[in-house]
């Protein structure tokens, strides 16, 4: 999987294009993505074969810290 892939599942989560999505994006403050969002995405990410089993949602505030306990790359 790829921080491409990321974005594009990001983007049709909450109806925004993928290339509008960046790496420094507050999943709250930016994106305006609530707890109940943060829990669907989670499941869309697994649905679509992402390992999140050992990621701290709780820490996560950007999409590129969810790409890095993705340890995602390109």
């Amino acid at each position: 999987m790829t921080k491409d892939k990321l974005k594009q599942l990001l983007a049709e989560q909450i109806g925004v294009e993928p290339e509008d999505l960046n790496d420094d994006d507050f999943f709250f403050e930016d994106l305006h993505m609530g707890a109940s969002e943060i829990t669907d995405f989670a499941q869309t990410l697994e649905n679509a074969g992402f390992d999140t089993y050992e990621i701290d949602w709780g820490s996560l505030e950007t999409i590129g810290d969810l790409a890095e306990q993705l340890d995602l790359h390109g």
